[in-house]
């Protein structure tokens, strides 16, 4: 599932909700959606009936359609009304309202919040609360003083919450800076990339909107009066900004020192950065030279990783990813408590869901490297194991780390009606579970599959074992089952691992 460092868990779920009803033209069940997103059915039927209200008074090209019989199904002009309709919802929550007001240093107290979204004082309490609870995730505070709330906290943590919260909600689709041009901001990072030799098909608009965000809100918190305070222990990294250097390109912007300082820092966090293969090696050859914390933390990763997972990396694949390690590195080095990243995907909640034997051993891993190093960047576990899940896609399938789950198919259909229902299975989880066909039935099983028609079944021991009867042409409603038999006993086979 999406999430967001701001919003609460209904506006989550209506989000999720809407990503799957919006993007198929279909009709879907209660209980369909209740297994898509793991969460009951009457909390299902609550927020459909709450999408059902914001579309009636966001009136512009989406209905909502609930039908006893038929279940839920979305109803759009086109896609760009989807994409308006959720700006829609995420706009009038508390949570926007409030870190809008919050991160431009805006008047935000207790009567003008009431005013605004006519909802009771208790009531902006409660949600205050909630979203009080939120950033103090990432080691930020909302303090009420002088009858106003105000963010506290380190700089550097604000301004990585704050990319976040406006990235995950926004996805570059509406520009939420209003005091800032914003074509002067894209001349200035075209003319950016440009003198870096960057240019045209070389980034995509989505990269080049990312960087937009990121320089607008260095200016915005700078000349609201609140400057970076720069950490001696980043002064290592000074000289692994150099290839950043930009000559009177930003000078426009009246940045200090520290602040370009800073904003470059935040670009050798970003992956893509390292897709330019000049500025990557020139970057990679400064953290070298200048033995930094993250380049240490990276040298330390590959020279154990292979013999704690028992799998060999050719130096190809070593150079092919040194940049994202470096830059996760770097990112664990410079920014605290972090568990998202930037597409806003709870990576370390799905791993532990769908790969919990390899995320458990990474975990280790990293306890590990904790403990026989000096290098305190060990010590952000989640944001690690978020990078390293994702690096460890890049070597190959994730499944393989997990325990087998065997097969065994029983029907009365042909060879090849067979073979074609086993590569289906295959092909749809694959990606998700490590699953084996056994080829005889006095195999060790795990789950027996059987087709509806088999008359006789009394020659193949069921005992302890998953059954699951389906049709002779796979279903939705079989898949849905499928997974979670197949997630059962992942779980049950992790554990006893």
């Amino acid at each position: 599932m999406n999430h967001s460092p701001i919003f609460d868990n209904g506006t989550r779920i209506k989000l999720e909700l809407l990503t799957i009803i919006g993007n198929a033209s279909t009709w879907f069940s209660s209980e369909n959606l209740s297994m898509m997103i793991s969460i009951e059915k009457k909390t299902i039927l609550k927020y459909c009936k709450e999408l059902d209200s914001d579309a009636i008074s966001f009136n512009d090209g989406i209905t909502i359609h609930i039908n006893k019989s038929k279940g839920i199904f979305l109803e759009k002009k086109d896609e760009l009304s989807l994409v308006k309709f959720k700006l829609f919802i995420i706009e009038n929550t508390l949570a926007v309202k409030l870190m809008k007001r919050l991160f431009f240093n805006q008047p935000c107290s207790l009567a003008q919040l009431e005013q605004e979204l006519f909802i009771s004082e208790s009531t902006i309490r409660r949600k205050i609360r909630t979203f009080k609870s939120i950033v103090a995730e990432h080691d930020i505070s909302i303090a009420y003083k002088n009858n106003n709330y105000v963010l506290t906290g380190d700089e550097a943590q604000i301004r990585m919450y704050s990319l976040m919260a406006f990235w995950i909600t926004y996805k570059g689709n509406t520009w939420p800076f209003p005091t800032i041009d914003e074509k002067k901001i894209v001349k200035t990072i075209d003319a950016f990339l440009t003198h870096h030799g960057i240019s045209g098909a070389s980034i995509n608009e989505t990269d080049k909107r990312l960087l937009t965000y990121i320089f607008t809100i260095t200016i915005i918190r700078y000349h609201l009066g609140n400057s970076i305070t720069w950490q001696k222990s980043w002064d290592p990294y000074i000289p692994t900004n150099a290839p950043f250097d930009s000559g009177k390109v930003l000078q426009d912007y009246f940045l200090p020192k520290d602040e370009l300082n800073f904003f470059y820092l935040i670009l050798q966090t970003f992956v893509k950065t390292y897709d330019f293969n000049e500025v990557s090696s020139q970057i990679i050859a400064a953290h070298q030279n200048n033995q930094t914390q993250a380049f240490l933390a990276t040298e330390l990763f590959f020279s154990r990783v292979q013999e704690y997972f028992g799998f060999t990396l050719d130096e190809r694949t070593k150079q092919k990813t040194y940049g994202f390690l470096l830059s996760s590195h770097l990112f664990a080095d410079i920014f605290k408590s972090f568990k998202l990243g930037i597409s806003g995907v709870d990576i370390n909640q799905e791993a532990k869901e769908s790969f919990p034997t390899l995320s458990k051993k990474l975990y280790a891993f990293i306890d590990e490297l904790a403990k026989t190093t000096d290098l305190s960047l060990f010590q952000e576990k989640d944001t690690l194991h978020m990078r390293y899940i994702l690096l460890f896609s890049t070597f190959g399938s994730l499944t393989v780390f997990e325990p087998v789950i065997r097969i065994y198919f029983e029907s009365d259909l042909p060879d090849f009606s067979e073979k074609i229902i086993k590569d289906t299975i295959s092909n749809m989880f694959t990606n998700w579970y490590n699953i084996s066909f056994n080829t005889q039935s006095d195999q060790p099983s795990d789950l027996v599959i059987i087709t509806s028609s088999m008359p006789r079944i009394q020659n193949i021991d069921l005992a302890e074992k998953e059954v699951l009867y389906i049709d002779s042409t796979l279903s939705v409603d079989d898949f849905f089952t499928l997974n979670q038999v197949l997630k059962k006993l992942r779980i049950k086979k992790s554990l006893t691992k």
